[in-house]
């Protein structure tokens, strides 16, 4: 048996459902090893952005910094495809897969907005 990591960041608008969110990936196995809730600065999201090599398009990016949100550590065998299956996948949730995290709470916040860049995103 192999335990792999993988590090969940709950955004802001996902902070209110963060015990349903906890609770959800840790089923079958997978253990929660840390969470921490925080507000980061430029220079928080930069070093957390450099160091655990997120690819963030411009939307999550902009709604992240200054922002209360939630950084959990998960621990289990092949964790990184199991919590990506229960999270879902999809840029848009509304196209996620009906049962994961964010088709489920999308239905509550899910949002899509203008960039100061003048792009689509969404949240």
């Amino acid at each position: 048996m192999v335990l792999e990591k993988t590090v969940v960041i709950v955004k802001p608008e996902g902070i209110k459902f963060l015990k349903v969110i906890r609770h959800r990936l840790t089923q079958g196995g997978i253990r929660l090893i840390g969470l921490n809730e925080l507000i980061l600065d430029d220079l928080m999201f930069e070093k957390l952005h450099k160091d655990l090599s997120l690819n963030l398009n411009s939307a999550r990016e902009y709604w992240l910094k200054d922002q209360k949100l939630a950084i959990m550590i998960l621990e289990g065998e092949n964790v990184l495809s199991r919590v990506s299956t229960e999270i879902g996948s999809e840029e848009d949730p509304s196209e996620c897969q009906f049962g994961t995290i964010r088709s489920d709470l999308s239905l509550h916040t899910s949002y899509k907005i203008e960039l100061p860049d003048g792009n689509i995103g969404y949240l």
